[in-house]
């Protein structure tokens, strides 16, 4: 951690004050800043290269167990853990499609839970023809049948 701070303020201040006021030997900052990535860094970048890319692909819409499926579709074996690590590190997440709602049907002026005729506790139909219903100059109701 100390060698990560040295490097990131060199420009600033002389690496050789750094590493006294720190008590970091010189040779081993060195040391630190030209070792080679492990296997597992290595991995971890081109696997967070192929997760953005699987990402992109599926328009943001992929979870990480989505991208984990796809990743070892392709021959790229990963983890779920392993990819939601590497999504949260590069910052994607996921859009979450809104449920589907039915849309609430359209009720006729006046409709209520009334008998039809002949019927015991039907519901009065919502949409009522001018053919169904004759009213005469008695202003009563009569069918057409």
């Amino acid at each position: 951690m100390r060698c990560v701070l040295i490097d990131a303020e060199k420009a600033i201040y002389p690496v050789a004050w750094m590493c006294r006021m720190l008590g970091v030997p010189r040779s081993s900052f060195y040391a630190w800043r030209h070792q080679a990535d492990t296997a597992t860094a290595t991995r971890r970048r081109l696997l967070a290269q192929r997760v953005a890319q699987v990402f992109a692909d599926s328009r943001g819409t992929y979870g990480c167990r989505r991208v984990a499926a796809e990743l070892n579709r392709r021959g790229d074996p990963a983890s779920v853990g392993l990819v939601a690590d590497l999504m949260r590190e590069l910052g994607l997440r996921a859009c979450q499609p809104r449920s589907y709602e039915e849309p609430a049907p359209v009720k006729a002026a006046g409709s209520s839970r009334a008998s039809v005729a002949g019927t015991s506790g039907g519901l009065k139909p919502a949409i009522i023809w001018p053919a169904n219903r004759c009213l005469h100059a008695s202003r009563k109701l009569n069918c057409a049948n």
